[in-house]
């Protein structure tokens, strides 16, 4: 007997593979709802096929051809049958890859990917299918989003066919990766792996013959002889030999149909068409489904039932009743597709009855499935939804929208002060039946927040509605009256008389100068009297006070009142403390809080108490310090300050301190000048006086060299000149001062300076004479005055020769020539020498002839007896 292989198509095609083609890749959906249909996990490599499942170690085992690296739970399912299983939930830290062995595609136009698959819990990218393509994995297929209709539990068929050409390599490899499977217990079960690079296509099906029926059309034809058949494609038309389309969704009723079957390989080559076959289907309305079955729960029942197994199935209609049998309204408000369904809208509960219809694609209803009934229990009202609050003079309108639950009888109103609550204030002890309500009165008005609770007929109460809030406007209170205004000294004392509102605490007090603008100088919360008592320096002032309510509205202007301050000194200043330093002391104090204060008096006295009769600024100090300078000598002063405002009234005398200056050298003279005295041998100096008062003297020093060995010359010099008549003529002196005070500290050097006097040639001397001796001569003349003296030259010469010089001498004003020729007369003369061997002229001569008289005899001789040898 021939094998034949049976199809029957009803209104939703199932088990047959629809394949549509893509430019360069083909891609592949099947679903058939049911455990795979074969056992084994089929890996070609080639034409060589493992005939071995998941479930089974066989020969060779399944892993033979499967790298397991870092899966290391990956096994039989004993709750799937036909399949392995990885469960990331009991082994989450070993999760990894299951790898086939290299496949050799270098050759192949395509590679054809097959596998079922069962997947629980997943999530979009928990699990990938992914393909090698020489270089690394792409990530191709999400399995959770593979199938548009995926559903944990249920077997699909995953087929794939890759014509790229990156992937028609050496070393084609398929891995299941299952590193993101990492929480809620997800699993994925394989099985039926198929791999396949064949190109050749199956023989074409025969025996093809199509029979109708209720709502569907039986095929049969012959089973291919090809070992590598894999499955079949079914085609139909409406009309002969042309336009086939794959099998489809469609109904198969009332019209002819013609088909044609083609055979596909594991390598999903596709044979050419069977011989054609034709029939009609009629159409049939449904079966009420059956097993409703529901579950009560609060405000809600849960549904299910059996699937309908018409293939022209469409949807169906869920019915509720409050009795068994009757009185049933349809309650979904669109078509139910799957076999459960949730009834969330059972508000107050109680005892309901439930029934179901089924529809097929062609409109026909089935009839009710039997009843199920539920004892729904109640459940609070849901909050209340829409709240608005809409605030007006001292009262605020609510209004929220109607619960849609029916067992909601009443509402109950709650307000707070805070937003986000707490809401204290019941508004309503008794619940109302509307939905809205005014919150009045709401004295000087103010926000409130309002939350809204439903109420049902079991007094159960819903959660708070969302908050509202909203503000109550305010009348601004009346103005205050009879306002007054009486002057003071700086100050000026204002009165008025409250309104009548209760809800005013406080004023606003605005004021003007004469002549200026109104500004707010005070928020007053305390009694209706105010002192103005800040108005230094005077003056007239102006006044308008308002009142403030507990909505912090204000009332208008009450009357204007003015009045005249007088001023006053300012108060009495504050002097912090005084320090001493070199000749001075700095005095500090504190800026008075007055502000027509516009500088400060600082007076000195010798002894505490005063009199302080000496002011030391010359005008007013706008600072907080000063520093009493030139305080020559030192010692320990006092002082006071005094405050003067813009009218000039000085405040009385502050605190008084004291301190005590240090006496120190005086300053360096400076400009000091040196000036050669024409026509004398003297040298004037010149220099500024020094500032200094405590009894200031110069000393004067002289030098014959620059930059040292001063001598002093001169001192006590009270004036700031002096000539030094003691310098002579041609030579550079070099001068400098010091100055000495009364505590006779010495002030450090002055600048040099230098001079040198003019050198005049000595006048000649006179009075010479010559007083012959014994071969001698004796010399006298008159001794010069010069200043600069340094000696005199003398001179001799006989009758017929010149003057020639025979001796100088350095003081004495006389010479005695010796070793002179008796009889020969001998002429001189002399000149005067100063220290800038300057030369006078000759003086007055004298000759002198010497006398050669013989030797005196000898005396006092005597004898003395000696012995004789």
């Amino acid at each position: 007997m021939i094998k034949r292989t049976w199809l029957i198509l009803a209104l939703a095609v199932v088990t047959v593979l629809s394949l549509v083609t893509y430019a360069g890749v083909t891609q592949s959906f099947f679903s058939d709802n049911e455990d795979s249909s074969d056992d084994r996990l089929a890996i070609r490599w080639g034409h060589y096929t493992i005939n071995d499942g998941f479930e089974d170690t066989g020969n060779p085992p399944w892993d033979d051809k499967w790298d397991d690296n870092g899966v290391t739970d990956w096994l039989q399912d004993t709750r799937r049958t036909h399949s392995g299983r990885y469960d990331a939930y009991s082994n989450r830290n070993s999760n990894g890859y299951l790898t086939s062995d290299d496949l050799d595609a270098s050759t192949a136009e395509n590679i054809t990917v097959m596998f079922y698959y069962n997947l629980s819990r997943l999530d979009e990218g928990d699990i990938l299918v992914q393909t090698f393509n020489g270089t690394d994995y792409n990530d191709w297929f999400d399995l959770d989003t593979y199938n548009p209709g995926y559903r944990d539990g249920r077997w699909y068929l995953f087929s794939e066919i890759i014509t790229d050409p990156q992937y028609l390599i050496a070393g084609f490899r398929l891995r299941f990766d299952t590193t993101g499977l990492r929480q809620n217990r997800e699993e994925a079960n394989i099985d039926d792996v198929i791999i396949t690079t064949e190109t050749i296509p199956p023989n074409n099906p025969a025996g093809l013959i199509a029979s109708g029926g209720p709502e569907q059309i039986s095929l049969d034809w012959n089973d291919n002889t090809d070992d590598d058949i894999w499955t079949y494609n079914v085609y139909r038309s409406l009309t002969s030999g042309a336009n086939y389309i794959k099998v489809n969704s469609e109904p198969v009723y009332g019209s002819e149909y013609f088909y044609v079957v083609t055979a596909l390989d594991y390598g999903s080559n596709e044979s050419g068409y069977s011989n054609e076959s034709s029939d009609i289907a009629t159409n049939a309305v449904p079966s009420a489904p059956t097993d409703l079955v529901a579950i009560a729960g609060s405000e809600n029942a849960t549904l299910d039932w059996n699937d309908n197994d018409e293939t022209d199935f469409s949807f169906y209609d869920v019915y509720r009743s409050t009795e068994n049998g009757s009185g049933y309204v349809k309650i979904n408000p669109v078509p139910v597709f799957n076999s459960e369904y949730t009834d969330i809208l059972i508000y107050g509960g109680g005892t309901v009855y439930y029934a179901v219809k089924a529809t097929d694609v062609g409109s026909l209803t089935s009839g009710f499935s039997d009843a199920a009934i539920a004892d729904v229990s109640n459940a609070p009202p849901s909050a209340p939804t829409g709240l608005v609050a809409s605030g007006f003079g001292e009262y605020i309108e609510l209004s929220w929208d109607a619960s849609i639950e029916t067992d909601v009888t009443a509402y109950k109103v709650f307000c707070g002060t805070s937003p986000g609550g707490p809401y204290p204030f019941d508004l309503t002890p008794a619940p109302i039946s509307l939905t809205e309500y005014t919150h009045s009165p709401v004295y000087g008005g103010g926000t409130y927040y309002y939350v809204i609770k439903a109420v049902d007929s079991g007094d159960l109460l819903s959660e708070n509605s969302d908050e509202a809030s909203a503000t109550a406007t305010n009348a601004a209170p009346s103005p205050p009256g009879n306002l007054s205004a009486i002057g003071g000294a700086e100050c000026i004392d204002v009165s008025w008389t409250p309104g009548p509102e209760t809800d005013v605490i406080g004023w606003d007090i605005y004021r003007k100068p004469d002549g200026g603008s109104y500004s707010l100088i005070e928020n007053s919360w305390g009694s209706s009297t105010y002192t103005d008592d800040q108005l230094y320096g005077g003056g007239t002032y102006f006044y308008r006070v308002r009142a403030v309510d507990s909505g912090l509205l204000t009332s208008g202007d009450s009357n204007e009142a003015g009045a005249t301050a007088t001023d006053a000194p300012p108060s009495k200043p504050i002097i912090n403390s005084a320090s001493g330093g070199s000749e001075n002391i700095t005095v500090y104090w504190t800026w008075g809080d007055e502000p027509d204060i516009v500088g400060y008096n600082v007076y000195r006295a010798d002894q505490t108490g005063g009199p302080y009769d000496t002011k030391i600024n010359n005008s007013l100090l706008t600072g907080n310090m000063t520093t009493d300078i030139n305080l020559y000598g030192g010692g320990t002063y006092y002082y006071i300050i005094q405050a003067v405002d813009t009218e000039n009234l000085s405040s009385v005398n502050s605190n008084e301190v004291s301190a005590t200056a240090t006496d120190v050298a005086p300053s360096i003279p400076n400009n000091l000048s040196a000036t050669a005295l024409a026509g004398e041998a003297q040298i004037c100096l010149n220099w500024d006086c020094n500032i200094e008062t405590d009894g200031i003297y110069y000393n004067i020093y002289r030098s014959a060299s620059s930059g040292g060995n001063y001598t002093q010359i001169a001192s006590p010099i009270y004036t700031s000149n002096y000539t030094d008549a003691g310098a002579y003529g041609g030579i550079e002196y070099y001068y400098v001062i010091s100055a000495t005070d009364s505590g006779n500290n010495t002030s450090g050097f002055s600048n040099e300076d230098s001079a040198t006097p003019v050198d005049f040639v000595p006048p000649a001397t006179s009075g010479l004479t010559a007083t012959p001796g014994d071969c001698l001569a004796y010399l006298s003349w008159d001794q010069t005055s010069i200043g600069d003296f340094d000696g005199y030259n003398i001179y001799r010469r006989t009758q017929s020769g010149n003057y020639t010089m025979i001796e100088s001498l350095w003081l004495t004003a006389n010479y005695t020539n010796t070793n002179l020729t008796g009889g020969q007369t001998y002429y001189y003369t002399v000149t005067v020498v100063d220290l800038g061997s300057n030369e006078s002229g000759y003086s007055n001569e004298a000759g002198v002839t010497p006398v050669d008289n013989p030797p005196a005899a000898p005396t006092g001789l005597t004898a003395i007896k000696g012995n004789q040898k």
